[in-house]
Formats: structure tokens, C-alpha cells, sequence
């Protein structure tokens, strides 16, 4: 649920240098779930990572376009490509520890226990604390797991003051571009309002009973009370008077 005067977006764009700091420092137990949806070919575009070296504590997405030009997953001593992916597909990842799927398709990392010194980002790598590998892409949703337990539920929104981000519905937190810029929005998702139908009584005085009154008609569009005392007396009908 987000705050009053939040809006809800169908997502968040980044234009390259924007990216989100989600404050959780990734280990062997990891999994994020994300809805991305890439829109250039960038070298080392990373879609997430948190890792303290280039070889150490690796544990992220990205797209190495001036060697593979393929979608490469990550993880401590076993880098691996999706041959089946384009560049620019929208990618429904699911990072679940050792095993990675995107799009239906899945490989399997070697085990290896290991913890980053260094917060997991979206959208860009943070290699130790060094911000680099932008993407450019519209973030959809983003669920990040620490052995089980979700500890992130990322929603794409535009708070009060007009800022562009991410809320985390698990700790009510509000997650800003931590980059520089601006992220865009995308288009506000509105809810379809569920309204019951009203349903009007007409009913009139009972000429049998005095102080008693009759149900005329019921109708889902039209309100008759004749006379207005009626409304009154709603409040007193019996089972048997109806």
C-alpha cells in the first residue's frame, strides 16, 4: 500500500545514469526477482550487483556487448550466457541463489558461500562502493529474497513531492535515485474502484396501519420516498410488513 498522494507507476526508466541503492549487502542465499525491460545496447550494462572486487563476491546480471554481446549472469568464480536472449528482450530474471532463469530459460552456478561488503544496486554495479555499468532500461518490479525471507518489494511510484523511485512495501521505505538525473515516468496505474450497486426503496403509506409503511418498489436506479415521512418509518418495518 502506498502513502497518501503517492501515485503508482507501471514503471521507472532510467536513462543511464539513475540507479537504486537497496541497502542489502547480497550473499550465497540471494534471489531477485525482476521485470526489466532494456532499451539500448550498452557495453556492462548491469541490471543488479553488489560485489567488493571484479572477481570477488560477484553475484549480479549484466550485458557484456563488446565481448559476448550476450546476457551474462554472474556469481563468484562462474560467469555463464544466455545464448537465447537479445539485447533488448524484456527479461523476467529470477536470480535464485545458485540458479538463474530468465525468460524460461535457467542455468545452474557451481555452489560457493561468499557475502559482499557492498550494497546490491538496480540498475547500475556497485563494485566496491564505485558506481559504474548504467543501464538503460524501464524497471517494472524488483522482489529481493535473503534465503527465503523477502526483505525487498520494490513498487515503481512518484511520491507527494513529485519525486521519481521506488517504495518498498516490506519496510515501508521510499527509495530514491541515488545517481544523478532524474528517473521518467512511466504511466500511473489506476485500480478499477469496486462500487456497490445502491440499491433505492420507494415506499408510501400504509393505509391499513397507521404509522406503518408498505414497500413499493426496489430499483438500482431511481430514489422515491413518498411521503418523506416514510424515510422515517424505514426504521421500524417488520418482516411481515414487506
Amino acid at each position: 500500500m502506498l502513502p497518501s498522494g503517492y501515485k503508482r507507476l507501471e514503471y521507472i526508466q532510467s536513462s543511464g545514469t539513475q540507479y537504486i541503492d537497496t541497502g542489502y549487502k547480497a550473499d550465497q542465499n540471494r534471489r531477485v526477482v525482476m521485470d526489466v525491460q532494456p532499451l539500448v545496447q550498452i557495453k556492462n550494462a548491469w541490471l543488479f550487483e553488489g560485489r567488493n572486487t571484479s572477481t570477488q563476491a560477484r553475484s549480479g546480471i549484466f550485458f557484456y556487448y563488446s565481448s559476448t554481446k550476450l546476457w551474462t549472469s554472474d556469481w563468484p568464480s562462474d560467469r555463464q550466457n544466455f545464448s537465447e536472449i537479445a539485447e533488448t528482450d524484456r527479461l523476467l530474471i529470477d536470480a535464485n541463489k545458485t540458479i538463474c532463469t530468465v525468460n524460461g530459460y535457467s542455468l545452474t552456478h557451481t555452489e560457493k558461500t561468499f557475502q559482499s561488503d557492498y550494497t546490491l544496486t538496480l540498475l547500475a554495479c556497485n563494485t566496491g562502493g564505485t558506481i559504474s555499468g548504467y543501464a538503460n532500461a524501464k524497471l517494472y518490479s524488483c522482489q529481493i529474497y535473503d534465503n527465503g525471507t523477502l526483505i525487498r518489494d520494490f513498487i515503481p511510484c512518484q511520491t507527494a513531492a513529485g519525486e521519481i523511485g521506488l517504495w518498498d512495501n516490506v519496510n515501508s521505505v521510499f527509495y530514491g535515485n541515488s545517481g544523478t538525473g532524474s528517473f521518467i515516468a512511466g504511466p500511473e496505474v489506476y485500480f478499477p474502484v469496486y462500487t456497490p450497486a445502491i440499491v433505492a426503496i420507494s415506499i408510501a403509506p400504509n393505509p391499513a396501519h397507521v404509522g406503518d409503511a408498505v414497500l413499493i418498489s426496489v430499483s438500482a436506479i431511481d430514489v422515491e420516498v413518498v411521503p418523506s415521512k416514510a424515510m422515517y418509518l424505514l426504521g421500524e418495518f417488520q418482516s411481515g410488513e414487506v
